[in-house]
């Protein structure tokens, strides 16, 4: 299923593998909740229509992604190499209601990465970020990126960053 589905103040999108950023999107004031559902964070221009969203929706106090199942190592690959610029996303906007995030099967991907740095910087209001690792991240490597991120500077003081492991169901 790809498109958008309202439902009073949530707000469901299942986006597309191609796609085309709107020109002038409006502001939906009364999105609270958003979760976002097939998110692939290999495609940068999936990245681009998140921070669109979040930004057009102004009291948006909660965002959790569930992504893509499924990424294809050449995906993973390619990205890895991009040169994805450490400003890249939303550095200046001000997400002043969020106050919870949750990402589910983390993978330590560079715009992943920065996302999170973004959601920090950027939340005055977060009361919690809650990262679940992927089954397809090494402990090794979730231990250094959790870390790393636990270092990042928070817009929040009281912003907690929890990490949790992959359980197979």
């Amino acid at each position: 299923m790809h498109g958008w589905d309202w439902f009073g103040l949530h707000l469901q999108l299942y986006p597309p593998s191609e796609i085309n950023l709107p020109e002038g999107f409006p502001t939906a004031r009364n999105v609270e909740v958003m979760k976002l559902f097939g998110f692939n964070f290999t495609v940068p221009k999936q990245f681009d229509l998140v921070v669109l969203m979040m930004t057009k929706c102004p009291n948006l106090c909660e965002l959790e992604i569930v992504p893509k199942e499924f990424i294809p190592r050449d995906e993973i690959e390619a990205a890895a190499k991009s040169s994805i610029d450490p400003e890249y996303g939303f550095t200046d906007q001000d997400l002043g209601t969020l106050k919870t995030v949750k990402m589910q099967s983390f993978r330590a991907l560079r715009l992943e990465i920065l996302f999170v740095k973004a959601i920090l910087l950027n939340s005055p209001a977060l009361e919690k970020l809650v990262i679940q690792e992927s089954p397809y991240i090494d402990a090794l490597m979730a231990s250094k990126t959790a870390r790393k991120m636990l270092c990042f500077p928070r817009a929040s003081p009281k912003a907690q960053v929890v990490f949790l492991e992959y359980k197979s169901p």
